[in-house]
């Protein structure tokens, strides 16, 4: 049996919640200034928070973040390679930074799981990755075995992390634990160029000297592995409030996973730090405990009629008791801030660099501090107050990115060898650039060159370039059109048949929708002001479209039926967490289907991690559900006590009924 002494000591202690993020940086922060710090944060999007906002308090400090792993204990599916990605990336980052001599403060951020997983050695990472550099010699098939033993794997698109494709002259790969997939070319065999690219528009972005590929391949455990705090020696451990109840639940969860599968080990089971070795390794160290949930008072201003007026209020009575006033927020907050704070304020108001700095500070005067953070806190002697808080769904818009409608195809983004669609001509190879003989020596005297059906050449002047595509599919698996156009015209009629077909068919599917009649979704604006709030981002400007666009068909009384697309952490979730924030707060059930309890487990952490604000009850169904937690999610929702349940196919079983329901979310990953 496995070990749950940890199960039970959480059970017989008294419950205390987590501090704020901004809270509990700033006290990661205080510890750095006497060495390196180990802070071990009870959940993952909790530890994220904080290490964005300890990057704003300590500037100085390497922030290093060794997220968990994305498998549950007992998956047969390994980790993803993004996370694997990450997290070797994340060692590896802790294995230089701590072997190095007179180095910066370090400070580890992790989760409370990521710290229970037993790890390599960390000499494993002491070899050097693979780089390769512009004026480099290299060999398609040597470059394929290499990345392939790096747990890379080939595809025709690249668009997820540890993904590759050699198409001639051209290689695209996805490096593990990056974020943005990288365009190498070469000629004759030489590198001479590489940039980064958008893997939905092809577009091209920074261009790079070198390139160095992370493996996307999990080590194998030596007979003495190891854990996280073997990666960061002599570091202080910094503990959060509920570390020990989440490495708990992780531990029991593990337990069950193990029984299910009746004691026999899948090939990608997670081998976790038992109790006994948990506990000699903090024994060792000077440990430091971040404040609770009560001792603090929580500032939020977003749900106020006039959140700028109630910000003057909060920094007036502070002075009235001595206090000193931080506000904290990204630079161009902080500058909508201040204009806001009355000229007295204003004037005395003065920007520090580093959240040590705060306690320098005269009492009864404001400091700006660029950290972010989604809410403030009092706690005696000083009030720290969220620019975003105050600004709530407005904060970054003047500063966010413009339309995605301008964008611009570039030349550069279409390479020698892809398949290209023209507008006028069909479909064709691109050869290259070649001068049209229009005028000589000038920009205007390039044209596109591309190959038809038969060998057939046709050139096309660069300032006609928005009118080419590229054409999502290799050479061999395409028909080329002939030079003439009849095929092209051919493939466009039955195009046009079709898409006059889908628009007939649409058109009749929302003549039959304007029909239909639902219930209004139109809750309280406070509440649903107050969630909001609780996002600590800058909405994009799709996102605003988006969510306003949903948020009318709730309210329109007619059934919705929408589609959301973007690519990984486009802000998806959070268009779908405003809907449902919408239907809960007004009453009504929201199921949220997902096709993996993986993805079930992240988004019921990130759903009550937001929801718990404005007392909306999340829960989840699964096949890891035991018997007694279906059995009472299946009561919450008969009865209504449960407002949102996030699940698998389970959420759809015929012996679960709902009181209230009224929206149905989709993730089709």
């Amino acid at each position: 049996m496995a070990d749950r002494g940890d199960l039970l000591q959480a059970q017989q202690r008294v419950i205390k919640g987590d501090c704020a993020p901004g809270l509990a940086a700033t006290r990661i922060a205080e510890a750095l200034v006497s060495g390196h710090v180990l802070a071990i944060i009870s959940t993952d999007y909790r530890a994220r928070d904080v290490c964005a906002a300890l990057t704003g308090a300590a500037p100085e400090a390497e922030v290093i973040f060794f997220p968990p792993s994305d498998a549950l204990p007992g998956d047969v599916q390994p980790p993803t390679p993004a996370n694997t990605g990450l997290r070797l990336a994340a060692l590896r980052r802790m294995r230089q930074a701590f072997a190095q001599t007179g180095r910066m403060r370090v400070a580890v951020v992790t989760t409370a799981e990521a710290a229970s997983e037993l790890l390599p050695d960390p000499k494993t990472f002491d070899k050097p990755l693979p780089v390769f550099e512009v004026g480099d010699v290299l060999d398609a098939s040597a470059f394929r075995k290499t990345i392939t033993m790096l747990g890379y794997f080939e595809d025709d698109r690249v668009d997820e992390p540890a993904e590759f494709a050699i198409r001639g002259k051209v290689i695209d790969i996805f490096p593990a634990g990056q974020a943005t997939p990288v365009r190498i070319e070469l000629s004759e065999g030489e590198i001479i160029r590489i940039r980064e690219f958008n893997s939905v528009s092809q577009r091209g972005g920074e261009e790079l000297d070198a390139i160095e590929l992370g493996s996307a391949a999990e080590p194998e455990l030596p007979a003495k592995p190891r854990t996280v705090f073997d990666y960061a020696p002599g570091a202080a451990v910094v503990l959060d409030t509920g570390a020990a109840d989440e490495r708990a639940k992780y531990m029991a969860l593990a337990a069950d996973a193990k029984e299910l599968l009746r004691g026999q080990a899948t090939p990608h089971t997670r081998k976790l730090v038992m109790k006994p070795v948990w506990d000699a390794a903090l024994r060792g160290r000077q440990k430091v405990s971040l404040p609770t949930d009560a001792d603090q008072r929580v500032v939020r201003l977003a749900a106020t009629p006039n959140p700028v007026r109630a910000m003057t209020a909060e920094i007036a009575l502070a002075f009235k008791e001595k206090s000193r006033v931080v506000i904290a927020g990204s630079g161009h907050d902080l500058r909508f801030i201040k204009k806001r704070l009355g000229k007295t304020l204003a004037t005395s108001a003065r920007a520090i660099k580093r959240w040590t700095d705060a306690a320098k500070g005269a009492r009864s005067s404001v400091m700006l501090l660029e950290m972010p953070i989604g809410s403030g806190w009092q706690e005696p002697g000083r009030l720290v107050i969220s620019a975003s808080d105050v600004l709530g769904a407005n904060a970054g818009l003047a500063a966010a990115a413009p339309e995605a409608h301008s964008q611009l195809l570039e030349i550069g983004d279409i390479c020698a060898g892809d398949v290209v669609i023209h507008e006028d001509h069909g479909i064709a190879v691109v050869i290259g650039l070649a001068s049209s003989g229009r005028d000589a020596g000038s920009v205007k005297d390039d044209a596109i060159e591309l190959e038809y059906a038969g060998g057939a050449k046709r050139l096309i002047p660069v300032e006609e370039a928005d009118r080419i595509w590229r054409y999502g599919a290799d050479r061999d698996a395409v028909s080329l059109d002939g030079l003439d156009g009849v095929s092209w015209r051919k493939r466009r009629l039955v195009i046009d048949r079709a898409m006059a077909e889908a628009a007939k068919d649409l058109t009749q599917q929302a003549k039959d929708n304007s029909k239909r009649r639902a219930v209004k979704i139109d809750p309280d604006a406070a509440a649903y002001k107050e969630f909001v709030a609780g996002f600590p981002f800058s909405e994009t400007p799709d996102q605003n479209r988006a969510i306003l666009a949903v948020k009318k068909d709730l309210a329109s009384g007619r059934p919705m039926d929408r589609l959301v697309i973007g690519d990984v952490g486009y802000g998806k979730t959070e268009v779908a967490m405003r809907a449902a924030a919408l239907a809960a707060l007004a009453g009504k059930q929201v199921v949220i289907a997902a096709p993996t309890t993986v993805l079930v487990r992240q988004h019921v952490e990130s759903f009550r991690q937001r929801f718990e604000r404005v007392g909306i009850k999340v829960a989840s169904l699964s096949r890891l559900s035991d018997a007694a937690e279906r059995k009472r999610v299946k009561a919450g929702l008969a009865n209504g006590s449960i407002s949102i349940v996030v699940g698998t196919g389970a959420v759809a079983a015929k012996d679960v009924t709902y009181a209230n329901l009224a929206l149905v979310v989709i993730d089709e990953e």
